[in-house]
C-alpha cells in the first residue's frame, strides 16, 4: 500500500495552495521517516521534504527543487562531487 498519500504536508510556500491531492513521491526511508517529493497542482513548483515521526511529533524540513522526482532518486543516491572532479572541470574548461 502506498502510504506516500498519508504524510502530513502544509500548504504550498510558493502559491499559499493546500497541497491535498498533489502527487507524493517517497524518494527514501529509514525507521526514522521519509524523503518526500511533492509538485504543487496549483503552480507546478516542486518540494523535497524530510519527514521524521516519532511517539510525540511530526517534524519537517522542506528544500524547494527544480528536480522531478526520478531525477531526486537518482542524485540522493549518485557518487558525490568530490573537489578533485571541480579541479579537472574547470582545468578542462581552462583548456
Amino acid at each position: 500500500m502506498d502510504t506516500s498519500q498519508y504524510i502530513p504536508m502544509p500548504d504550498c510556500p510558493f502559491c499559499g495552495v493546500f497541497y491535498g491531492a498533489s502527487p507524493r513521491v517517497i524518494i527514501d526511508e529509514d525507521k526514522f521517516g521519509e524523503m518526500v517529493h511533492i509538485t504543487c497542482l496549483a503552480c507546478h513548483r516542486a518540494m523535497a521534504m524530510q519527514v521524521e515521526r516519532n511517539v510525540h511529533c511530526v517534524k519537517s524540513i522542506g528544500l524547494f527543487t527544480d528536480c522531478n522526482a526520478r531525477d531526486y532518486k537518482h542524485f540522493l543516491h549518485s557518487k558525490r562531487v568530490t573537489l578533485d572532479d571541480v579541479l579537472a572541470v574547470h582545468e578542462g574548461l581552462h583548456r
